[in-house]
């Protein structure tokens, strides 16, 4: 059976980062203004929370650390923005969010890229003493990674509010720089207003990459928000890079997230890395890294918890969809192909709380999108609904310098 709305817009954009952003919120605009209308926490939440001087004195301090070392992105989504013709402040105030007081104020993070736009970025705001009851945030990502002789294969599920569902898009981006020089060329799912990059995609140089979000209990109130640095990532052509821009030293992350992620055009035997990143837990101005290798004939998967880091960085909340989905695929065979990857993504088996996401029940992520990247075919599929069952939206060709 399709799902019922069984659409992904693309959208090609050429120019500086403050061209291409008016190009995505000229494009989307409308998208943008009705996601914002009807995400009830922004209205109710984020946005009463910016008219106090708390929230302008947070703001202020994360615009700074963001145009301290990303001028750029903060004029890419200026851009957008404008042309959007919406005010700057909305499209960023999401990123000022967790430097709250974290004992009054949780910003529960979603695949919904809630800091970097700014405001866009959409995230469930809660007092601390309303997370007694189960949260209904636990809406992050699934992804499985397969290092097999026929190839490396990505599998991730974009999973968030059901407001979401038909209203990601998938930016082609190619990045000039005053000069007319291409510094940036990418393709990567994104929501309405938000920075591309803390989703799923590729770029030229071979890079491809899945987030999952995770919430570290002790956040950095001077860091860089997450997608900031995972709109960064979308630019490094290696290992090595990727590794600096997630340790950004001396800010080091605010918050945290899974990085998963492979280089094509690597020498060599192919590795699949999953990346814990987490706030530092010293005086060290640097993030936090376990760095998981998937060797060749092995495969891995990753859901909304650390799993590696050290305690210091365990959830501030119960991730239960997390723990459900976990346990799920732990008692499953592991994929060994990107069928048998459809399979897993697309599971119902603990129909309460599914890998394949229906935002219902007291589960309230939805899975929204699907992608399945195969790299022997160079194609990145996206499905809209379960990817065991139903064909693929689009099949992106894997436009890229690989070995």
């Amino acid at each position: 059976m399709e799902p019922e709305l069984n659409v992904v817009p693309v959208l090609y954009a050429r120019g500086t980062n403050y061209q291409v952003g008016f190009s995505i919120g000229s494009a989307f605009g409308s998208l943008i203004h009705d996601f914002l209308r009807d995400l009830p926490f922004y209205n109710k939440a984020v946005l009463p929370f910016y008219q106090l001087p708390e929230g302008r004195r947070a703001y202020e301090n994360v615009l700074q650390i963001c145009k301290a070392q990303f001028p750029q992105y903060v004029k890419e989504i200026e851009g957008t923005a404008d042309g959007a013709g919406i005010p700057f402040y909305k499209v960023g105030i999401i990123l000022s969010i967790p430097k709250a007081k974290p004992a009054d104020i949780l910003l529960i993070s979603v695949c919904l890229h809630i800091e970097q736009l700014f405001i866009l970025h959409v995230e469930e705001l809660m007092t601390a003493s309303e997370l007694n009851p189960p949260p209904l945030t636990d809406l992050g990502c699934t992804d499985i990674m397969i290092n097999k002789a026929d190839g490396v294969v990505m599998g991730h599920t974009e999973d968030a509010f059901p407001e979401c569902f038909g209203r990601t898009y998938i930016v082609q981006a190619e990045i000039l720089d005053k000069e007319g020089n291409v510094i940036e060329q990418f393709s990567s799912v994104a929501y309405p207003g938000l920075l591309p990059g803390y989703t799923m995609g590729f770029n030229k140089f071979g890079m491809v990459h899945s987030v999952n979000t995770v919430n570290p209990a002790n956040r950095n109130p001077n860091g860089t928000p997450r997608e900031f640095l995972a709109r960064a990532l979308v630019g490094v052509k290696s290992l090595d890079e990727a590794l600096n821009v997630l340790r950004n030293p001396g800010y080091g992350i605010a918050d945290g997230f899974n990085l998963n992620i492979h280089f094509a055009n690597q020498a060599g035997p192919k590795v699949v890395y999953s990346i814990e990143v987490g706030p530092s837990q010293n005086e060290k101005k640097e993030s936090e890294l376990d760095i998981l290798e998937v060797p060749y004939g092995d495969s891995y998967f990753h859901c909304n918890r650390y799993v590696r880091l050290p305690a210091e960085n365990k959830q501030y909340f119960v991730a239960v969809s997390s723990d459900y989905r976990n346990e799920t695929l732990k008692a499953l065979p592991k994929a060994q192909n990107a069928n048998e990857m459809r399979t897993l993504l697309s599971d119902k088996s603990n129909p309460e709380w599914p890998v394949f996401r229906g935002g219902r029940g007291e589960d309230k992520g939805k899975t929204v999108m699907t992608g399945i990247f195969e790299l022997s075919k160079k194609t990145w599929s996206i499905y809209t609904g379960p990817a065991a069952t139903t064909t693929p939206v689009a099949v992106i060709h894997l436009n890229m310098e690989c070995h």
